[in-house]
């Protein structure tokens, strides 16, 4: 039997392994799936636009933050006490602290976009897909922790 301490927090890493398990499984068989079809079809088009997609989730999925099960608790629990102005400053605040994490990774991508098209296609040629798909972070991020 666990010390009441340590049963809070195996608690808690089970719900956030829980929240952000369905993600990371997506991710990776996204990527596994692109890429097997990338190789067998020999679609280097749909290759190329399936990994930067992977990319996006994965760097979506980071600067989301994990927030996405926790805020729609907090959020549900203010609108259950009829509390909207509380409901308002979680949203807001999750929002901001998305937006500054969106920031500086969306900065990262634009500046190393030759770096990241050589790792995911083995050439810099692709650099300005990589980039304009740096775009997309500012939706993904929130989309992807379901808000």
């Amino acid at each position: 039997m666990l010390h009441a301490h340590a049963r809070l927090w195996w608690d808690r890493t089970v719900r956030f392994a829980a929240g952000s398990a369905g993600t990371v499984v997506s991710a990776v068989a996204g990527a596994l799936r692109n890429k097997w079809i990338a190789l067998h079809l020999e679609t280097a088009g749909i290759g190329v636009v399936a990994q930067v997609v992977s990319a996006q989730v994965w760097v979506g999925t980071i600067v989301g933050l994990g927030l996405g099960l926790p805020v729609t608790r907090a959020v549900g629990a203010a609108l259950g006490a009829r509390d909207e102005a509380g409901a308002r400053a979680v949203t807001w605040t999750a929002f901001s602290l998305v937006a500054a994490a969106m920031i500086p990774a969306s900065l990262l991508f634009v500046v190393f976009a030759g770096p990241i098209s050589t790792l995911l296609f083995g050439t810099a040629e692709h650099a300005g897909l990589v980039r304009i798909a740096t775009l997309g972070l500012a939706e993904t991020a929130p989309v992807f922790e379901q808000w």
